[in-house]
């Protein structure tokens, strides 16, 4: 199966597509993978890329899910931790060796004003700002640990 990332965060420029087996792992809106993905933000941690958000399944419905495709055994698997709520077009970028912002996105017609940071290694999601407006299809950097 062929997963197609079109949103992709600037660390992995050059990632257009991922070959991985067959994989059903459920979300709170959805199923990601098993159907392919679209309209995620990607970002590489570690030896791993985490896939935030996205259009999911044969629906094509928002996603909440963090997943995780580890280059090291090329094997998926979903985040106990979700998204605040789905999105698709969402941005993501590393902070440091530890924490990715997640900015923005859209969930069917609404934009997304939420600004939330994930740590990788205490698997914990928070809320650091709301934007004065809803934002999708960003672009985001990070310098010294900040946006």
């Amino acid at each position: 199966m062929m997963i197609r990332l079109t949103r992709v965060a600037a660390i992995v420029p050059l990632l257009v597509s991922i070959m991985v087996p067959p994989v059903a792992t459920a979300t709170g809106t959805g199923t990601v993978f098993d159907h392919g993905v679209i309209d995620a933000a990607a970002v590489f941690i570690g030896n791993e890329i985490l896939v935030f958000g996205g259009v999911v399944g044969p629906g094509l419905a928002a996603s909440d899910a963090i997943t995780h495709f580890s280059l090291e055994d090329q094997s998926l698997s979903t985040d106990r931790v979700h998204l605040p709520s789905p999105r698709a077009e969402v941005a993501a970028v590393q902070l440091d060796g530890t924490r990715i912002a997640i900015v923005g996105g859209v969930n069917g017609s609404d934009l997304v004003d939420d600004v939330s940071v994930f740590d990788v290694y205490n698997d914990t999601i928070r809320h650091v700002a709301t934007l004065p407006h809803g934002i999708a299809d960003a672009s985001v950097a990070s310098s010294k640990g900040k946006l």
